[in-house]
């Protein structure tokens, strides 16, 4: 406002992958201000950054495209996206857990054992994992760079080794859980962020064992909270997080607008 006074905001971050360059927006506006055009008007401008942003890249053939994910208790949100030429295409949960009891440590399941993580050794080994294993079944379609990988997951205030759970099978590593902080905002929350088994160690129970650990190992580190995301058309996975005490607290409407590509054809 001329005042100074800030009723809206709104961001886009860009990611790349391997066939694709992609964009994830965001924004609010306070109740007060409605109805009044300022959404719209902050949808186009993040877009319109986006589609610059990606001008100056090497895209090559890849497919463009950016993502928004909305509450779907906020019609009006999600009438905005569709008028701006966004199509839905899939839900997910959040999930949470108060961490308002005392939570014990988890032994892992025979053959595993967890080992500490260290950057200098392990980061490159646990990048591999988390991609293998959420491309294999987990729906990611492709790899993420690593450069790209570690600026999200290192990032100074929400990186601490002491969250990260690494399960060893003798000399391999067979899983990994990574937990960071979920920002100042929100101090005591801590984000479940990647839980993830390879293929030849699945249905040992280890991915709910590392979950339920991590559980303890985020009351340790001082947090009252624990939360995930999952996408709905995962139910097996939902499940899991259930049975480890985590309960569905909101519901978001992931919404796509193409660039570049053909819609039907494009996995993300």
């Amino acid at each position: 406002l001329p005042d100074g006074r800030i009723v809206g905001y709104a961001y886009r971050e860009l990611r790349r992958g391997e066939d694709r360059l992609w964009g994830f927006g965001w924004g609010a506006v306070h109740p007060d201000y409605r109805r009044q055009g300022i959404g719209t008007q902050l949808v186009r401008a993040t877009d319109a950054q986006f589609i610059e942003r990606v001008s100056a890249e090497d895209a090559g053939d890849k497919v463009i495209f950016m993502q928004r994910f909305l509450r779907d208790t906020n019609p009006d949100e999600i009438a905005i996206a569709v008028n701006e030429g966004y199509k839905e295409l899939r839900s997910s949960y959040r999930m949470m857990l108060p961490l308002d009891r005392p939570f014990a440590p988890v032994t892992l399941p025979e053959g595993f054992v967890l080992r500490p993580f260290d950057r200098e050794r392990d980061a490159e080994a646990v990048f591999e994992v988390d991609q293998s294993s959420f491309m294999d079944g987990g729906g990611q379609p492709n790899r993420q760079p690593y450069d790209e990988w570690a600026a999200y997951h290192f990032k100074e205030g929400f990186f601490n080794p002491a969250l990260w759970l690494v399960a060893m099978a003798g000399d391999e590593i067979a899983g990994i859980c990574i937990n960071e902080a979920w920002g100042p905002e929100q101090p005591d929350l801590c984000w479940v962020a990647r839980l993830g088994v390879l293929r030849p160690w699945r249905g040992r129970g280890l991915g709910e064992a590392l979950l339920r650990h991590s559980f303890y190992v985020i009351q340790q580190q001082g947090y009252k909270r624990a939360g995930l995301g999952v996408r709905a058309d995962r139910p097996g996975t939902v499940a899991l997080y259930q049975r480890a005490g985590m309960q569905i607290y909101c519901r978001f409407i992931h919404y796509r607008k193409v660039l570049r590509g053909n819609d039907a054809e494009i996995e993300s």
